[in-house]
């Protein structure tokens, strides 16, 4: 098979892959009725869980996300809010957390959030506990060769992440099949699927929460959010310690129905 042959087979198949999880997403999407749930946040879906008045509960028994999506759909929101979120996450057992940002963050925004973090773990678990805390862009991860290993991963998801990985993932298949280390029989939609998870390693979240009145998923893409509860807050800029509880606590009612 000359280049030209086996180059549009890997188009081709990517392409597939791509049209296979539009479907999906057009099914899943249509199961949405769209109803005015709260004032502030007009037209949400069902399906997503707004956040009630928060009371004293406290985070000791409440059940926690393994990993944690925060969906940032404000044209300006406050980075202390985000960090003081992902610390207090953190704390409780969050693992892995992402964060998709409507505008692209700035390396100095990037560096700040790194630095509140920092600075709120710190002051709660004092200095010697503090964990090492890595901020970087999810196509981008921080090399830790030679340095300890992170234990708090905050991956940033930006607009035009999901095409340049897919146009990466290309090149990279075509790479390998040029030096005969891949076949094209091989080049399937499974395969293009187990190598963009492991170029992104990071778990589908199990909770997202959504800032913002867009109804929108935008940075998710269909199949990372079939397992996924979606609780939205009007905005990030006054979220704080008592809404975090009370998101808990609905995140913490809700029964998965896996099989039923």
């Amino acid at each position: 098979m000359d280049s030209h042959s086996w180059l549009l087979h890997i188009c081709h198949t990517v392409i597939t892959f791509v049209l296979s999880i539009g479907s999906y997403w057009s099914s899943f999407a249509s199961k949405f009725q769209f109803q005015n749930v709260t004032k502030g946040l007009e037209w949400l879906p069902t399906g997503y869980y707004t956040i009630p008045v928060a009371d004293e509960l406290g985070f000791p028994g409440m059940k926690t996300p393994f990993h944690l999506g925060l969906l940032a759909l404000e044209d300006t929101y406050c980075l202390a809010s985000l960090a003081l979120v992902v610390s207090l996450m953190y704390s409780i057992g969050t693992k892995h957390f992402s964060v998709y940002s409507k505008k692209r963050l700035t390396s100095l925004e990037i560096l700040d959030l790194e630095k509140k973090i920092r600075h709120i773990l710190s002051n709660k678990l004092g200095s010697s506990n503090c964990p090492s805390v890595s901020v970087h862009n999810i196509l981008c991860p921080k090399s830790t060769k030679g340095e300890e290993a992170v234990e708090l991963n905050v991956n940033i998801v930006e607009p035009g992440d999901g095409t340049k990985m897919l146009v990466d993932v290309t090149k990279h298949i075509g790479h390998l099949i040029r030096r005969g280390q891949l076949s094209t029989s091989d080049v399937t939609p499974d395969y293009i699927d187990k190598v963009l998870r492991e170029r992104v390693q990071c778990p589908d979240p199990d909770m997202v929460l959504k800032f913002g009145s867009v109804p929108s998923t935008c940075g998710y893409l269909p199949w990372q959010l079939r397992l996924t509860e979606i609780i939205s807050a009007p905005s990030l800029r006054d979220f704080g310690v008592q809404k975090l509880q009370a998101a808990l606590k609905v995140f913490s009612k809700i029964e998965g129905r896996f099989g039923k």
